[in-house]
């Protein structure tokens, strides 16, 4: 007889249940590569203490999924893990975590708020990207480099910075339209809106070919950009 859950080592690596409220079993560490992806009857998870690494395109898709219960043991959070998961409204990010990666909750539209560990270094490219009601950010000290795209075509309204923080990169939180409070780092290199040529592929012309392009910066088209001139 199958069972719902197919685990090896402490790897969940594959799902044969029906969905709606998923427990799983204790002794997960590590959730294999797209697991739950596009699983649209998944409306609940609760993840085992324990549990290290959530794998790339793990819940990806589950459109359904309102609710995660997440242990304190949580290191790892893959690419697109949880991307259009479009009814999740919060989510816990705890001390533990280490790596969130590229896309990680993009495209959440009911995400409302993300408070940040420090212990998360990083926050990679395109992590929040369309989470259109994502209203505020808190960001704790620690995390040092906020990456291309994190937040941008976000509903952020107010956005908290710590000093710890050395870089925001272009399109950070570009497009944000109702951002208009942010709590600036002391020391970071912020990117601006700038010109750059770059060698543009065009097929029909047999070759590459050097034009002008409009690199948006870390606030570019956002009203705190726009009265600060910082876009």
């Amino acid at each position: 007889m199958q069972t719902e859950f197919e685990i090896k080592n402490g790897v969940l690596k594959a799902y044969h249940g029906k969905g709606g409220d998923i427990v799983i079993p204790e002794g997960v560490t590590s959730i294999r590569y797209k697991v739950f992806y596009n699983r649209k009857s998944i409306t609940s998870v609760k993840l085992p203490e324990g549990l290290i690494e959530i794998g790339d395109g793990a819940f990806e898709g589950c459109t359904a999924l309102t609710q995660v219960s997440v242990p304190d043991s949580l290191q790892n959070i893959g690419q697109n893990a949880f991307s259009h998961c479009e009814a999740l409204t919060v989510f816990r990010f705890p001390n533990s975590l280490r790596e969130m990666k590229s896309g990680a909750f993009q495209s959440c539209t009911a995400l409302e708020s993300v408070s940040l560990p420090g212990s998360l270094h990083t926050i990679y490219p395109q992590v929040f990207l369309y989470c259109f009601a994502l209203k505020t950010v808190q960001i704790a000290d620690g995390v040092t480099e906020i990456a291309e795209a994190a937040f941008a075509r976000s509903g952020i309204q107010k956005a908290v910075i710590p000093d710890t923080v050395r870089i925001i990169a272009k399109s950070a939180f570009a497009d944000c339209s109702s951002l208009t409070d942010v709590r600036l780092p002391r020391f970071a290199q912020i990117a601006r809106t700038h010109d750059e040529e770059q060698l543009i592929d065009h097929p029909q012309q047999q070759g590459y070919i050097k034009e002008t392009v409009r690199i948006p910066g870390a606030f570019f088209n956002t009203p705190f950009g726009k009265e600060n001139g910082m876009e």
